[in-house]
């Protein structure tokens, strides 16, 4: 008995890992994204930086879902 126990376990931890991979994917991909763009930010001077604006994680998500979708 102690051995269905252990694997009901496990498999309920599998399960549940699987459904918090893609938003551990996501959390990756916008550390990477933020990353990116600081150090893009760190290259060029203060008055360069004030006439771009800035375009966050999720705007950039949301232009890239964007092109893609124009490309079907």
């Amino acid at each position: 008995m102690p051995f269905i126990k252990s694997l009901f376990v496990a498999g309920c931890f599998i399960l549940l890992t699987g459904c918090a991979a893609k938003d551990i994917r996501e959390g990756i991909y916008q550390g990477m994204y933020e990353g990116a763009r600081i150090e893009n930010q760190k290259e060029l001077s203060p008055g360069d930086r004030a006439g771009k604006p800035e375009m966050d994680y999720n705007q950039y998500k949301n232009e890239r879902k964007e092109r893609i979708e124009e490309k079907r």
